[in-house]
Order: structure tokens, then C-alpha cells, then sequence
């Protein structure tokens, strides 16, 4: 089992700037006293890396709000998080009804026409032999490959050389409680990633516990607890940043796929995970519920010793969240779900 997760500070070596056009304030050393300086025009784009050595630029470009708007702040990020959980587990249950409509609706005519006058569409060279590997897929891996492919896209998007392209990345899909950042980026950052290997890496575990879960779940609930858990995390992020008051934005899927890690482990206790290539070159091996504490024990002692590697706060907000929806989330949202299907049937009406 491998994880990476967002960066609170950024090393030297990996420290990208992007010149706009408004005075930006950052902070230099100045022997032992940090020194307020603002000669040049840059922005900060966060980039995926471990530090080093101590960086001399310490703190966002930005400037930090005051104190009692710091929790203040909060607001927002608590409230977009509760609609963005209540959307994605309506919606799953919305997706799930109409999927059983139109197998209903199929199953009634005895045939599926679009299928194939898709199909003679697409009889011809390249597009056929794509159309055919997609179709080979189950409902839940085109599911797992439409989430992969919106992460390789953003990625492909930061490797732009455009000022409005890498503004609009920065003020969306990086994620920080300064005023620079949409309160939406809590989620769009879930599918963020600056650098390669963050992107490999959070992908790689992202595949090797997806075809776990969708035993366990279906489809529309893995998405749901995937966009859940990525703004889950997002707010625990938040708030740990307001309490240590740091600025630094983070990116990426790690928080979402800490909360697929979260129900897995905890849906199968008992089974036995080895870390990324290692396990197979050493054979070493653990038990699931090993792992999961060991995976929270490891972002607590983040939290508590002020590691900057990873984001620790938003590592655990995705477990903790993940945890407690194969506990008691199913049962109360997901079991429960027979009144949004009857009141989504009365408004469509009969097929």
C-alpha cells in the first residue's frame, strides 16, 4: 500500500513561479527575523516534491487574514462541504434509478436499437478497437477510468505554459482558506496533481483499491464517497491550516482515496496488503486493520511533530470520514435511499 498526499510547504528545488500582473507580498530570512518584502511580481505555484533544505520563501504569497476572520472563514468551507456530500449521495441515488430504468425499459422492448446502430457507427479501424476495449469494461472500471482520466487531463493542463490557464489552475484546483481560492477548489483540487509521481503514485493505490470496493459497494456509491471524501479532507485541511496558521495551498486525490482506504480496511480486516513493489521484492505482507492504524498513526504523529511532507490533516479527515460510512453511513444515507428513488420515479413519471 502506497500513499502520497498534498504538500504543506515546498522545497527549493521544487518551487515554480509565475509572474501576474498585482503586487504579491511574500516572506524572506533575514538572519533569525522573517522580513515582510514585496519587490517583485510572482506568484507561488505549489509543485509536488519533498523538501530538502530549509526554503527561504516560507509562507503563500498572499497575505494571511486577521485573526478573528480566520475562523470566520470557516463558514463557507463547512457549508459547500455539506452540500457538495448531500449532492454527490442524492445524485448517486438518482444515477442508480435511472440505470434501473433503462435496463427496465431495454428488458421491455427486447432489444437495444442504440446499441447497435452505435455500433455501425463505429465498424471502421481505430475507433472500433477503442470502442470495443471500452465496452469489454464493467460499469464500475469505466467508472474508475472516467475519474482517472479527469486527473490526467488537469495534470496535462498544469504542463501548460499560459498565465490565465495556470491562474484559473491556482485560484480552482489548488486548495487554501486564503481569499486567492475558490471555496469550490475544496473539490476540483481532489483531482489536481502538479508532478508525475504524485500523480502515478495517487493513481497506482487509487487502481488497487478500486476493484476492492466496487465488490463492496456499487459504483454510485464509490463516487459518492470519493468526491465525499476528497472535500472531506479539504476541510480538515482547512482547519488545521487556520489553527497552525499556515497559507500554503495542496492538491490532490490522496484525501479521497484515504477515505476508499478507510472502508476497505474496515470492510476486510483480515486481509493482507504489501506496500507498492516492495512487498514483492521482500515478500512482506500485513493485515488491512495493521495498515489502517498504522496509516493513522502515522499522519496523528504528522499532525502533532509538524511534519510538512504531507498533508496529515486532510490523510486522516479522509480516513476518519471512510471509517465511519462502512460503520454507520450506509445504514443512514445509503439504505435509506427508497424515498429519493420514489419521489425522483413521481417526477419522471412512468417510463
Amino acid at each position: 500500500m502506497a500513499t502520497s498526499g498534498k504538500l504543506s510547504r515546498l522545497g527549493n528545488s521544487f518551487i515554480q513561479f509565475q509572474k501576474f500582473h498585482n503586487t504579491t507580498k511574500y516572506w524572506t530570512n533575514s538572519g533569525n527575523r522573517k522580513v515582510l518584502r514585496h519587490p517583485e511580481r510572482w506568484r507561488i505555484i505549489p509543485s509536488r516534491g519533498f523538501r530538502t533544505k530549509k526554503s527561504k520563501i516560507e509562507f503563500l504569497a498572499e497575505e494571511a487574514p486577521q485573526e478573528s476572520q480566520r475562523f470566520r472563514s470557516l463558514v463557507k468551507p463547512i457549508g459547500f462541504t455539506v452540500m457538495v456530500c448531500g449532492c454527490s449521495f442524492t445524485g448517486a441515488m438518482v444515477w442508480q434509478y435511472e440505470g434501473m430504468r433503462s435496463y427496465a425499459t431495454k428488458m421491455k422492448s427486447g432489444n437495444d436499437q442504440s446499441t447497435n446502430d452505435l455500433s455501425l457507427l463505429k465498424n471502421f479501424g481505430f475507433r472500433k478497437h477503442i470502442s470495443s476495449m471500452w465496452n469489454s469494461l464493467t460499469e464500475g472500471e469505466k467508472m474508475v477510468w472516467t475519474i482517472t482520466g479527469f486527473n490526467i487531463a488537469v495534470f496535462l493542463m498544469w504542463r501548460l505554459k499560459n498565465a490565465s490557464v495556470n491562474n484559473a489552475l491556482y485560484r480552482y484546483f489548488t486548495c487554501s482558506p486564503t481569499s486567492g481560492h475558490s471555496v469550490t477548489s475544496m473539490l476540483w483540487s481532489t483531482f489536481s496533481h502538479q508532478s508525475f509521481f504524485h500523480l502515478f503514485a495517487n493513481m497506482y493505490v487509487f487502481w488497487s483499491f478500486s476493484g476492492v470496493m466496487l465488490h463492496l459497494v456499487n459504483k454510485e456509491q464509490m463516487a459518492a464517497v470519493f468526491c465525499s471524501g476528497g472535500v472531506i479532507s479539504s476541510l480538515a485541511s482547512f482547519m488545521h491550516k487556520i489553527v497552525i496558521k499556515g497559507t500554503m495551498p495542496s492538491l490532490g486525490a490522496s484525501g479521497a482515496i484515504c477515505a476508499m482506504i478507510g472502508l476497505v480496511c474496515m470492510a476486510n480486516p483480515d486481509s493482507q496488503l504489501t506496500i507498492a513493489f516492495i512487498g514483492d521484492i521482500l515478500g512482506f505482507s500485513f493485515s488491512a486493520e495493521k495498515g489502517l492504524y498504522g496509516l493513522m498513526t502515522f499522519d496523528a504523529l504528522g499532525l502533532l511533530l509538524g511534519w510538512k511532507v504531507f498533508d496529515h490533516a486532510a490523510h486522516l479527515g479522509g480516513v476518519l470520514f471512510g471509517i465511519w460510512y462502512w460503520k454507520y453511513g450506509r445504514d443512514l444515507i445509503w439504505n435509506n435511499r427508497g424515498k429519493v428513488m420514489q419521489m425522483w420515479h413521481q417526477l419522471r413519471g412512468k417510463p
